[in-house]
């Protein structure tokens, strides 16, 4: 999948909105390591917009130290396997552990680790 195919929703309402240079300097300069909208020549932000949006897009890494406790997230412990719904407990020993169930940490009981993790899209 292309950058223009992940972003697109999110790409027309920046032009509707008039905040494309947000959507680049949160999504595009940081890709490149270049300089914010603000500070580049219009051509050279017109380059490289270009480039990324015929890019093939790519999961971000995931700093599970910055994830807040109860942030919904998706795991699952093998790839073949059907992503699950769970709120994030934390990140030990290079594994996620959520609690269980579906709860939260006001009412979990128990909490389990999963070998694969990723931050749920969350629909507006």
């Amino acid at each position: 999948m292309k950058n223009r195919e992940k972003y697109s929703k999110e790409i027309r309402a920046a032009i509707r909105n008039n905040s494309m240079s947000e959507f680049y300097d949160k999504h595009i300069a940081p890709h490149y390591d270049i300089p914010g909208f603000y500070d580049t020549s219009w051509a050279y932000v017109a380059f490289i917009v270009s480039a990324w949006l015929d890019d093939e897009y790519t999961e971000p890494e995931i700093d599970w130290a910055t994830v807040p406790v109860d942030t919904l997230i998706e795991v699952r412990n093998r790839e073949k396997d059907p992503w699950t719904p769970r709120y994030f407990k934390e990140y030990k020993g290079g594994m996620v552990r959520v609690w269980g169930d579906g709860a939260t940490s006001k009412t979990a009981t128990f909490d389990g680790t999963w070998r694969y993790a990723r931050l749920a899209e969350v629909d507006e």
